[in-house]
């Protein structure tokens, strides 16, 4: 404030109207505060009190920001915030025209209760670097989400939190909107047991640490530099093509091989064919979710089944797929005749006990091929559950339960009409409560 008085006695004495300074002061001792972008500009601009006043009771603050307002005023205020448990950043942007809120230098920033931090839309003035600074600051952090903060855009991006226990990251346009990714990604949250990950995959992970990890939901995707590769190549092919691929996503992958509910996504399922040196045992796994895209195969999937010897519950939402010639006895798609007695048995030598499957009206008949091929292949199956669209033909159903000749003398076939739900066919160990927040 001091700087905008000397400025108006340079420039024809113009003076700043208003004092905010005995009003912010006023409301030091409140445990909810909502900030809109125009008051962390007022803090910066019409507050005398410096530094700012001690919130000494606040436990919850959202700062509501734009684009075109600074934050100077944000590390003297959470500095002053002893207590803050939860700190909320909303951001309301067109993630096509991406505006970010700029964080200056949080090094010395030290919030000590703070156990929900939520970023959305922030860039740091130190990139990544500016990222560990401020998680530095956050000795008993449980919860954490990064979401459209383009990491792929910085060199290297570090969450090192020993005490985290949930952890989203949503960057879900960055494959779309950009070319670079990140060169270095490290993770080290040893205590971790639920991971929503969306995000270009980087060029390495040094370090990934998930021991505790329960639940993931995976949603791997390529910066477009990276879409030129073949999609249809498997990672020894690319090697010995000569093709320098840009991300690998192996450490990662084999970084979350101890959990035990995984959901994976259909670009995740490409990923893991292109990016992927080895699939590697899932040998805590018992509930697999495969998202299914009619552009994008299975080819990796039959590896992915094979290395889960634990499995219990296997989710398929939708079946329709590109058909190729690699996809083994999980689909119908035929191998080339020089390949077929090197096909893998992965269904035949499956454990899974119920299988549920979400179905939409498109090529009914080739999913209900599908259905019967998994019913006649897997011989421990005990539950087939499908979930149809109420518009779907019942009769084709019910000559489902009265043609096909399963595999299992145990198994039997449930149907349940109305509106597709994953939530209903996926379970979550813990359901996020961000909405509330905001």
């Amino acid at each position: 404030m001091e700087d905008q008085i000397a400025q108006g006695d340079e420039e024809n004495n113009v003076q700043v109207v208003g004092n905010a300074t005995d009003f912010i002061t006023g409301i030091s001792n409140v445990r909810i505060l909502c900030l809109s972008a125009s008051t962390v500009e007022i803090l910066t601009l019409y507050c005398e009190a410096i530094p700012i006043p001690i919130f000494s009771n606040l436990t919850h603050l959202t700062i509501q920001s734009k684009p075109e307002v600074g934050w100077d005023s944000l590390p003297g205020l959470l500095k002053n915030c002893p207590v803050l448990e939860t700190l909320v950043f909303q951001v309301c942007t067109n993630p096509f025209k991406h505006h970010v809120i700029i964080i200056g230098d949080v090094g010395d920033v030290r919030l000590p209760k703070l156990k929900s931090l939520y970023l959305k839309s922030v860039k740091f003035k130190e990139e990544g670097i500016g990222l560990s600074k401020l998680l530095s600051g956050c000795n008993v952090l449980e919860e954490l989400v990064l979401d459209d903060i383009w990491s792929c855009e910085w060199n290297s991006c570090s969450v090192s939190v020993a005490t985290l226990k949930r952890l989203t990251v949503n960057c879900s346009y960055s494959n779309i909107l950009h070319d670079s990714i990140a060169k270095s990604v490290l993770f080290d949250v040893p205590n971790l047991v639920y991971l929503e990950y969306t995000e270009v995959i980087a060029s390495e992970y040094p370090k990934v640490n998930f021991r505790s990890l329960v639940e993931a939901k995976i949603d791997l995707q390529v910066a477009r530099d990276q879409s030129d590769e073949s999609s249809d190549s498997k990672f020894e092919d690319q090697v010995a093509q000569g093709n320098e691929l840009v991300g690998n996503a192996t450490d990662f992958i084999t970084g979350i091989s101890n959990v035990r509910i995984l959901c994976l996504s259909a670009s995740t399922l490409e990923i893991l064919t292109v990016y992927c040196e080895a699939i590697p045992i899932f040998s805590n796994l018992t509930h697999l979710s495969i998202q299914s895209k009619p552009e994008v195969g299975w080819e990796s999937l039959p590896r992915v089944l094979k290395n889960c010897p634990e499995l219990e519950t296997l989710v398929f939402q939708g079946l329709l797929h590109k058909a190729t010639d690699k996809c083994g006895d999980v689909c119908l798609c035929k191998p080339r005749e020089e390949e077929k007695e090197e096909v893998p048995s992965c269904l035949s030598s499956s454990p899974v006990k119920v299988l549920k499957i979400l179905m939409n009206n498109d090529k009914i008949e080739k999913q209900m091929e599908q259905v019967k091929h998994f019913l006649e292949t897997m011989p421990h199956l005990e539950q087939l559950v499908l979930y149809y669209e109420s518009s779907f033909d019942e009769e084709v159903l019910a000559q489902l339960q009265i043609q096909t000749r399963a595999a299992s003398p145990k198994c039997k076939v449930k149907l349940i009409p109305g509106n597709l739900s994953v939530s209903s066919a996926v379970p979550s160990s813990v359901s996020t409560k961000w909405v509330s927040l905001l």
